[in-house]
């Protein structure tokens, strides 16, 4: 004659495997959302629309008559998360130089250019083009005195993918 306890202990056994079953499937849609790294998780549709590597041509206008207008050619990549890099060549000055910015969905930039020893802040704005490129506007400013920032000029560019 079986215990009570044998009796029970296949029973228990359908059950705990049904109860795993259940508890993978459920958790399954969010383990799998979860990732193991340190980095910014981003949800489904909110890549930034931005998002791509992007070249072409630049034009600086002067608002200062020390400083001269010049052109380039500018090399970004945009992150999921709206994050800029690049580099940039002022082939008027005959100097090259960093970009590290930042753009939301709305298409506001905000960010740095460090070329020639000086560091300036850029603020503007991104646009998509219809054929998939990118142009913006951005004002120019350079710290006059810790805090102070004087706009000296306008870049404007549309780079293709």
């Amino acid at each position: 004659m079986r215990t009570l306890s044998a009796l029970l202990t296949p029973r228990r056994s359908r059950v705990l495997v049904a109860a795993t079953s259940v508890l993978l499937v459920v958790s399954a849609p969010i383990l799998a959302g979860c990732g193991g790294g340190s980095g910014t998780q981003i949800p489904v549709g909110n890549i930034s629309p931005f998002a791509g590597a992007y070249s072409g041509p630049w034009q600086f206008t002067s608002g200062v008559s020390a400083i001269p207008n010049q052109t380039g050619t500018m090399t970004v990549a945009i992150d999921a998360n709206g994050n800029i890099t690049g580099s940039l060549n002022n082939t008027t000055l005959s100097e090259t130089g960093t970009l590290s910015a930042h753009v939301n969905n709305s298409g506001a930039v905000t960010g740095t250019y460090v070329s020639g020893g000086s560091t300036n802040k850029a603020t503007g704005s991104l646009s998509l083009t219809s054929g998939g490129g990118l142009a913006g506007n951005f004002a120019v400013a350079q710290e006059a005195s810790p805090g102070d920032f004087q706009t000296f000029g306008q870049v404007s560019f549309t780079l293709h993918r």
